[in-house]
Formats: structure tokens, sequence, C-alpha cells
């Protein structure tokens, strides 16, 4: 049975036009010829006179829409009486407006449309007026959407709220955008120098619309041996003990506790006194803190030091008071770190009888130390001594530790530009110190946040580490009040058959992707969605309606339709050289600031988490191919092997490859990249009835067969008898196919990655599919 078609082109173009502040915009359609529509008023003018090929082609990671021109009738009367469409252009601009361009299908015998099919959609980007001749035309250009080129990380400049006092060494540094979970940032300090409580900027924000989650975030900073370590601000002190007894000033040129194990960021200490009656005190108090060898309790060196005039407690003293607290601020900040062991202490100069005393406490034990004023090394720094003898060994002072204390805000509060970026915050707030005492500035001093989460949405909600939910969050526009969705994105496509087994394990063939990055430098949303898909195997789709979507490569997929030989018009085959070809990699994910760089790394300022070289024997499947490929191509090494994002394979199932422990996210990249590059690139190109195939789209699975295409040796391509079954004997009979086509070929799998609609005016429409041949299948796990 034949079946006769019937097929409507439609364009659909907008034009805007700006008057008194506002911009309206109108919406024509143009048909390539008279329709009657049943379904909408909306009136089709018949004046299209040709269309370009609408092509939607993938890239490397990101896609290409080919579009080339569209013409219509301009001649006077073509659009009303006595007008043409360019009258309108008078006063309206198609200019960089939108044009989405449809087919129509409909029985032979009909011209009623009662749906539409979108091929493709893009803008005008200028258009051409052919005056003269028998047939006037007007010609319009038209070029894909292009993938926004929208700055996402905000740059520091005293024109923004809350950074009007920021250093010149700050001003144009980017503020970075964190994605993912368990990061570490480098903040940029945005307080004027010498602030005593500094404030950092530590993430970019989208005004009201994203915002960083800071609810885990821990400081840290660098030990004695150059490294970071997070500041737990946790050593036991003694102040609250009970009180033992009073130590004079001037028992020793000086005296020092040990402290218990911890670390913490101090701007200070305070000391528990005791007034002994002197009304005007003439001395001069000296704080320490000694770092000292565990091992031999030899003191290496003062760390900290800060002093005080005793004056300041001259009512305290003359009343004797007891107790009272002694808040002495260090001359600059200082981390203890808890690899190393350190006590606290005083010496004094100027002391006068009845001038106050420090209390102590024999509730907890700690190694003391003195420092002699007899002693011949004192003037060279080598006076602390271990006390072996009661009771500077047998108790301790009674003192507490004054530390930096952090205060995360996720968004400032009106601190967005006209781009609508803002940033998220951390203050360093030094507790209290007395009269006369002022804290030391952190300005040189290196501060991380560690643990960090990334952006979620404005308010509360999920971390945003899925790919879908990443690009179409941050392919939001502003419009100078609000982000608002430019419906750019479908996050909805492949989610249920792909992304749902990859983030809940649904499967044993598949990984998670759940995204970590940091991005430091100026970027903007193409970098940042091209360096998603690097890092996640992921490749970037495009509908027919002009959305794009993510496709995670490396997932087994149900084959979306099996095309015959007889619906195939072969244009090509092509098998690519080894330049492709990749068959070794070595992997290093997890930027961090908080790993040392290795020896092959280089002495940069930070190294990677995971490093693995996969040239050994790998998975299976994976296995196989590589070693295929070696023995034919030789070694072929990744030649990017430095991956700023990076999947997190904390979710998805846990069997396929390798573990799913963090230091494993190399792996998920190495074994996709190695199956899916491990041969030559094979590629094919055919065209299929649109009527049978307008469905498909770009990364469906396919299997199709055609004689044209390679098959295995020994192959017949022509037609071959059909046969009959009479009664249990089986024969050929020519003729016996009841009219189907039993050519025979090999059947291959294919992953579309091209979709062309021709739409020639004088035939119905076709489709040019330009395919991924996956002749690694089925060791490739797509």
């Amino acid at each position: 049975m034949t079946i006769e078609l019937n097929y409507f082109y439609r364009v659909d173009i907008t034009v805007a036009q700006y008057d008194a502040g506002t911009t309206s915009t109108k919406t024509y359609s143009f048909t390539n010829k008279v329709l009657k529509d049943s379904t909408s008023l909306t009136t089709y003018w018949p004046i299209l006179q040709s269309v370009g090929e609408v092509g939607l082609i993938a890239g490397e990671t990101l896609p290409t829409i080919s579009l080339s021109s569209i013409q219509i009738d301009n001649s006077i009367g073509s659009f009303g009486a006595n007008r043409k469409f360019s009258d309108v252009l008078e006063r309206y601009t198609p200019i960089e407006q939108s044009v989405i361009i449809y087919v129509g299908q409909v029985s032979n015998d009909s011209d009623t449309v009662t749906s539409w099919t979108a091929t493709g959609q893009g803008v005008i980007s200028d258009y051409e007026h052919a005056a003269q001749g028998e047939s006037p035309s007007l010609t319009f250009n038209i070029r894909p959407l292009r993938y926004s080129e929208t700055v996402l990380t905000l740059e520091v400049s005293r024109s923004v709220s809350g950074m009007s006092n920021a250093p010149d060494s700050s001003l144009g540094r980017a503020v970075p955008l964190l994605i993912g979970d368990t990061l570490d940032v480098l903040p940029v300090r945005i307080s004027a120098d010498g602030a005593e409580n500094p404030r950092y900027a530590i993430g970019t924000c989208l005004y009201q619309h994203v915002e960083n989650d800071t609810s885990t975030a821990k400081i840290y900073c660098k030990n004695e041996l150059d490294f970071w370590e997070v500041a737990n601000n946790n050593f036991t002190t003694t102040i609250g003990n009970t009180k033992t007894g009073d130590y004079a000033l001037n028992r020793y040129a000086g005296q020092a506790w040990g402290l218990t194990a911890g670390s913490g960021l101090l701007c200070g200490i305070k000391f528990r006194a005791v007034g002994k009656g002197l009304a005007s005190s003439t001395a001069r108090l000296t704080v320490f803190v000694l770092r000292y060898n565990s091992t031999t309790l030899q003191v290496i060196e003062e760390v900290a030091t800060g002093t005080a005039s005793l004056s300041t407690y001259n009512t305290q003293n003359a009343a004797s008071t007891d107790p009272f607290d002694l808040s002495i601020a260090f001359d600059t900040p200082v981390y203890l770190s808890a690899e190393e062991s350190y006590a606290v202490g005083w010496s004094v100069t100027g002391y006068q009888v009845n001038d106050l005393a420090i209390s102590y406490s024999n509730s907890t034990t700690t190694a003391g130390f003195f420092k002699d004023s007899t002693t011949v090394n004192e003037s060279a720094g080598h006076a602390w001594k271990y006390s072996i003898a009661a009771p500077y060994n047998s108790g301790t002072i009674r003192y507490d530790l004054l530390y930096y204390e952090s205060t995360f805000t996720k968004t400032e509060a009106n601190a967005f530009t006209q781009t609508g970026l803002g940033y998220s915050s951390l203050q360093l707030t030094g507790q209290a110190v007395d009269s006369g005492q002022a804290i030391a500035p952190l300005d040189n001093f290196p501060i991380l946040i560690g643990n960090m989460k990334g952006l979620t949405p404005y308010g509360g909600g999920a971390l945003l580490e899925r790919p879908q939910s990443i690009v179409t969050y941050l392919n939001y526009q502003f419009n100078g009040v609000s982000w608002s969705d430019a419906s750019y994105w479908d996050d909805t496509t492949l989610s249920s058959s792909h992304y749902e087994y990859l983030y809940n394990g649904a499967t044993p063939t598949v990984r998670s992707r759940v995204v970590k990055a940091i991005f430091e430098s100026r970027v903007t949303f193409s970098e940042v969605l091209s360096e998603i898909c690097k890092g996640t195997a992921s490749k970037v789709g495009i509908l027919p309606n002009g959305k794009s979507f993510m496709y995670p490569f490396g997932m087994t997929e149900a084959v979306a339709v099996d095309i015959p030989p007889s619906d195939i018009t072969a244009l090509n085959w092509v098998v690519g050289d080894i330049s492709t070809v990749i068959n070794r990699a070595v992997i290093k994910t997890g930027f961090s600031y908080l790993k040392a760089p290795k020896t092959f790394e280089g002495q940069g300022d930070a190294g990677f988490q995971y490093t693995t070289d996969y040239s050994a024997v790998n998975e299976t499947k994976v296995a196989e191919i590589t070693a295929k490929s070696r023995a034919l191509y030789g070694n072929k090494e990744l030649e990017d092997t430095e991956f700023l994002v990076y999947p997190n394979p904390s979710g998805g199932a846990a069997a396929y490859l390798c573990s799913t422990t963090t230091g494993k996210a190399g792996s998920i990249l190495a074994e996709y990249y190695l199956t899916r590059f491990g041969l030559p690139i094979t590629k094919c190109s055919f065209v299929v009835p649109f009527n049978r195939y307008s469905d498909l789209t770009m990364f469906d699975v396919i299997t199709f067969s055609s004689p044209s295409f390679p098959a295995y040796y020994g192959t017949d391509p022509n037609a071959r008898d059909g046969v009959v079954d009479v009664g249990g004997s089986v024969s050929s009979v020519s003729g016996a196919d009841y009219g189907y086509e039993t050519v025979r070929a090999q059947t291959y799998r294919g992953l579309i990655e091209g979709v062309t609609t021709i739409l020639a005016m004088e035939h119905a429409p076709a489709i040019k599919l330009d395919v991924l041949v996956l002749l690694n299948y089925p060791n490739d796990p797509t």
C-alpha cells in the first residue's frame, strides 16, 4: 500500500521595536503554500520561497547548528493589499530576533496541518532586499543560537558593595566559582590593609538565584612545615580550673607551661591574675608562646609574643581584686599546629613589690619551663629550660587562648553588580583584648577555606552537583533586577534513561558523574560548560526546538530504531586517522591546595589529590580495547591530563570497573575515554525518509544495515530468495519474500551525532544522519 503525503514548510520570524522605553515584539508565520488551519486563528503568509538545510551537529563537547538562509516573496501585494513584508521592517527590526523552522506532514488530500514538527531554531544575523527583477525577495541569513558568554566570576572592585576598602593587591581578582562538595578555596581579601577584623570574598553567587553553602566550611592555616592544616581552635585551657595559688612575676626571668594538644589561629592570650595592692605599677609584662621538642623538651623558638603595661590594671591591683583577667594581643597572628608542642608563659621587666601575680592550678599537670637570668646563653635566645623540679612541672597557670572567630555569609545583601553577580564572604574577628592592646592585622597571613560546599539554589535546596542542574541554573539570564530562566536547557531529556541510573546506581554498568570543580579565574558560561563536559565524559546535544541537553557517553542504551536497507541512501563511510586514538591515560583530579605538589607535578602552589596511570591492565572491557589499540597503533597518550572538573563517585553503582571511593574519580574518566577513543573513529552518513524518522534526535542509538557499507568478507549483497515451509519441507522460492527486501548486509550499531533536515521545495523533506559507528561493540559500554 502506497501512502502519499503532503508537506508544508513554515518559518516563524520575530521582529522587535523599541519605543518610549518599551520593547515590543511581533511574530509572523510564513509557509511555502496555502493551507487551511483548523486549529488556530494564526495567519500564515504563503510567501516562503526557500529554506536552507537545518543541521544539528555534535562537536567534541559543544554542538553546532548549521543554518543558511530563508527567502520570502517581497513583491508588492504579497503581504496584503499593495503591501510587502519589508514595509514592516521600516519600524521593526528582525536582527538578533528568533527564527523557528517547522515541517507539517499531512495526507496528500489535506491542507489542514494539526501538528507542526520543529526542525531548527536560530536568530537572524542580517537580511538583504532584492528590490529589482521579476520576483523581488527578502533573504534572511540565519546564525545559530550561541552558548552564553556571560561571565560567571565576580571581579573584585571598589564599586561593589562591601568591597569599597579592598586593597590594591585584590583589585581585579576573580572570586572563585564553586561547584560540588568538599572544596578548598583561597579567599580574596576585601577589607583594608591593617583591618583588625578582615573580610574575604570566598565564592561568586548569582544574586538571589544561587548562593554558596558555607555550613561545613573550615579555616585552614599553614603549619611549620608549610602545609595547610585545619584550625580547630580546640586547645584545652585551664582558666576555669580551681585556683591552687599565685606565682609572683619575678620568680624567674620567665616561666611557661605546656599546652595540651590542639590547633588554632590565635590573636592573643588571657591570664587569670590577682591584685596584690600596688597602686601604680611601672612594670611591662611580655607573654609568649614557645614551640618545643616533645621528646627532648628543648625549646625551639618563641613563635608569638605580646606586651602590656601593667599600669593598665592599677585599679584592680590596688584593690587586691581576686581574680581578674589580663587579655593581651600578640604582635602578629599565630597558628598553632596539632603536629607541634607548645607552651605559654611570661616574663616581666620593672617589677615592684606587691605587683600583680598570676594564678595557677594543680588540677592539670603539664611540662614546665623557666628562663634563668643568669644563663650566659640568654642573650642568644636559648635561655628557656625545662624545669625538672616542682612546682613548675606539677601544675599550670590559669590561661585561655584568644582565637580568631569566623563568620560566614552565604550572600552579601545588596552586594551585586549590574551583571547580577554577588559573593559569599568570610569575616575573621579576634576575641576581645584589653585597653591599650590592638589585634594584629592578618594582611599577609595565608588563609584557606576548606570543606566548602558550592552553589545551591537561593534560599535553600539541593547542592548543584548534577550536570543538568548546573548548566540549567548557570544559564539563567540577568535582566537588571533578577535572574530568569531563558529556557535554553532541557533537563528532562535523558534524565530517566541515563542520569537517574548514574546517580541512583540502578544498574552495575554505569558510574556516578556528580560534579566537583573550582574556577579561580575569570570564566564564562561556555567555558564552564566545556570543562563540565570534559570532566564528566559528556557532550552537549541540541534538540530541534533549540534547547540543549547533557549527554553522558559510556551509557548502555536501548536502540531507538532499526533502519533497514530499503530506507537508507548511503552517502559515505569514513575511518579517521590515529590522531584521536587514546589507549593510555594519566588522570589527575582533585586540584587541591591541601596537597603538596608531587615531584613530577612541578612546584606550583597546589597539587592533585589523585593521580592514576592507566597504562596497566584495566577492567576487562577496557583491557580488550586498549590491548588491541596498542598492538595496532602503539601507545597513544591522553594529552590533557589535568581535570579541573571531575566526577565524584560517591553516588551511582558500585560494581562497574572499580570501587566508588573518591580516589577512583580518575578511573571513571580513564575508562570512559579509553573505551570511546581506543580505536580510530569511524563515521558514516546516509539519508532516510522524513516521515519515518523525524523523531530521531542527536545521541539516539540506532542499528542500521546497507549493502553499500562494509561487511564481513563473504557477505552476499544481492537479494536472496524467500523461503517457504510446507509440511516441514523448507525451500527457497523466488518472490516468496512477500514484498520485503532481503539483501544481506552487516548490521551496525551507531550513535547519531548529526541530524540535518533537508527542506527542498520540489520534493518531500528528508533527513541526513551523521552516525558514529560503534565498531568496538559489545566492548563499548555505549
